[in-house]
């Protein structure tokens, strides 16, 4: 589990094994896991009873980070993200670890329909035939940014993380795109997850297409 840098009342210094709350210090926190707690559920529990920020980051999320990076810098190309569901969540995970400015130009976060249509360009007739939950929204916030960023490629996401109904459209439909050079790739994702959950699972799945995307062009 990645650890925003915090503070805590652990007496021990960072990297050490916490023992608890209650102790004298502060201390920074940023090296502090519980990684032999099998359950994340119990792992947010402590970590909270702690009284410190966490930003779950799963070996898996983090493998699919390292890829994004990999591959993006061996091929010497660019990206730009243009999120809206997500929150700014792919920007994060991106720029988690070093070296990501190499590649990573731009995130914009264009959560509001106002946002889509004056920050991004989005069609207005787009979001009025179809709504923001939809696939012609994403595709089309993948290809605004990718022209406005100026990079090789970008990638979208837009959807409904619940937990009520939006536009008509249920809970965990979310749809996420990828693009480069006017080549636009869509994908449609049914969501069973809580809010947080289905944010998290957006973001890797979006990053997952563009790996897919990318090892192809």
């Amino acid at each position: 589990m990645h650890i925003e840098k915090q503070m805590c009342n652990c007496s021990q210094g960072a990297g050490s094994s916490c023992q608890g709350a209650g102790k004298t210090g502060p201390v920074f926190f940023a090296h502090c896991t519980l990684t032999t707690v099998p359950c994340k559920q119990l792992q947010v529990f402590i970590y909270k009873i702690l009284n410190v920020t966490i930003i779950p980051m799963s070996p898996e999320v983090l493998e699919v980070i390292k890829k994004v990076h990999e591959l993006f810098k061996e091929k010497g190309v660019t990206l730009s993200v243009a999120e809206s569901c997500t929150g700014g969540l792919i920007s994060h995970y991106l720029t988690t670890l070093p070296g990501a400015s190499s590649f990573f130009v731009a995130g914009i976060t264009s959560y509001a329909e106002s946002a889509k249509k004056d920050i991004l360009g989005v069609s207005p007739d787009a979001i009025l035939r179809h709504g923001v939950v939809s696939g012609e929204v994403a595709k089309e916030m993948a290809e605004r940014v990718c022209l406005l960023a100026k990079t090789e490629f970008s990638i979208s996401t837009t959807g409904n993380l619940g937990p009520d109904v939006l536009e008509g459209k249920e809970k965990g439909l979310v749809y996420i795109a990828a693009s480069k050079a006017g080549k636009t790739v869509l994908r449609e994702l049914r969501l069973k997850g809580g809010r947080e959950e289905n944010k998290e699972d957006a973001a890797l799945s979006a990053l997952r297409l563009l790996i897919e995307f990318a090892q192809g062009q």
